[in-house]
Formats: structure tokens, sequence, C-alpha cells
């Protein structure tokens, strides 16, 4: 369920904001609310990509998550707005980029948490602190 939510969250705003520059929105509020309706279908079919593959690496959910955000955000888009082909190429390039940071913060925070490392102090050896050569008995 964190999942799902982490994507709905998360997934719409990091779109619309590496889109940002191209668009050049004259109201940014609306711009950003529109994100998530554009976004929120997208960002729960990812949540339910990244929960499929949960068991496998990193890198390998991340990936997968990337190539479904390259298909789903430009399909949103285009559902919604029936934009033209160069700004739903734009749109699917910030998808995946979104896709896959999103995966990758996510599983950064679900990764279970190591006990930091025992460091043991430092111990003299039994040899003699005084660096002269011994003479020969």
């Amino acid at each position: 369920m964190t999942r799902i939510f982490f994507f709905i969250l998360f997934f719409p705003p990091a779109l619309m904001n590496l889109m940002l520059v191209q668009v050049q929105p004259s109201d940014l509020v609306q711009y950003l609310f529109a994100a998530y309706v554009i976004g929120a279908f997208p960002a729960a079919l990812l949540a339910f990509v990244d929960e499929v593959l949960h068991r496998a690496s990193d890198f390998t959910r991340a990936t997968w998550c990337g190539l479904f955000g390259l298909v789903l955000s430009p399909l949103a888009m285009w559902y919604l707005t029936g934009t033209d082909l160069p700004r739903l190429a734009l749109t699917a390039a910030s998808g995946a980029i979104a896709a896959f940071l999103c995966s990758v913060a996510l599983a950064r925070l679900d990764r279970p948490h190591r006990k930091p490392a025992v460091v043991k102090p430092y111990t003299v050896a039994s040899t003699p602190l005084d660096p002269s050569p011994q003479p020969a008995a």
C-alpha cells in the first residue's frame, strides 16, 4: 500500500518537473494540479509493476519501471490532451526518467538498515617497544 502512495505522490510532480522547461506554463499551480490528473493512473500502474517485481534486484525493478513509464506516460497525455508527436516523445522520456528515479528512491527506502560495523580497539602486539636490535646470545 505504501508503494502505491509513494508512486502517486512523487511520480506526477517528477514527471511534470522534468517537462517544465519545455512546456513553460503560465499558471504553475494549475500545471502541477493537472500533473496529478494526468499522472495518477500511470503512477498506480507503475506501483503495480514495482510490486510485482519486489523480489528482483533494485536495478531490474527500476529498469522495468522506466520502460513502463516510457510507454504509460505518453498514453495518459495523449488520451487527455491529444498533443502532437514531439510533445509525446518528451513526455515518454520524462516519464521513463521519473519512473526510474521513483523506483530507485523507493528501493532505497525499503532496504533494511544495516548495523554499523564493529570497530575493534587497536591493540599493541607483544613486541618490545624499543626498536633497537637485541644482541645475539
